[in-house]
């Protein structure tokens, strides 16, 4: 059976089983010398037939069977970048700051209600931040 991306999960385990079932056999192994070679035992075996199996069962029994290279052309390691992806539409985060003449209501300067009026809402930085990203 051709494993494709029309099959159910359960059917791609089971076509996935049947593949290691026939390379077990081909090897020439039963299925309690690969369950004792992998360090596992034969009902965890027999569960990645159904998928419910953990993933360094799956590991294990590949390496047994000699086809843990094969994941290298499975899942083939990332050769682009996100930030690559995103391109130079991203824009670059710009730091706000307290306008300098802003003093310390201590050392008699400007008050708390109008430090507030002279600082951006975050509403308000929210709004322009969603103009950049549609842009």
């Amino acid at each position: 059976m051709k494993i494709t991306q029309s099959l159910s999960d359960v059917a791609v385990c089971e076509a996935l089983f049947t593949r290691l079932e026939l390379r077990r056999k081909a090897l020439g192994l039963t299925q309690a010398e690969l369950v004792e070679r992998a360090g596992t035992t034969r009902p965890a075996y027999r569960r990645l037939n159904t998928g419910t199996c953990n993933t360094l069962v799956l590991v294990a029994v590949l390496r047994e069977l000699r086809l843990l290279d094969g994941l290298e052309a499975l899942v083939p390691q990332q050769q682009v970048r996100p930030t690559e992806v995103l391109g130079k539409a991203r824009s670059r985060r710009v730091r706000r700051t307290v306008p300098s003449q802003v003093q310390s209501p201590i050392e008699g300067g400007v008050t708390t209600a109008r430090l507030a009026a002279s600082v951006p809402s975050v509403a308000s930085a929210l709004a322009q931040r969603r103009k950049l990203v549609v842009k």
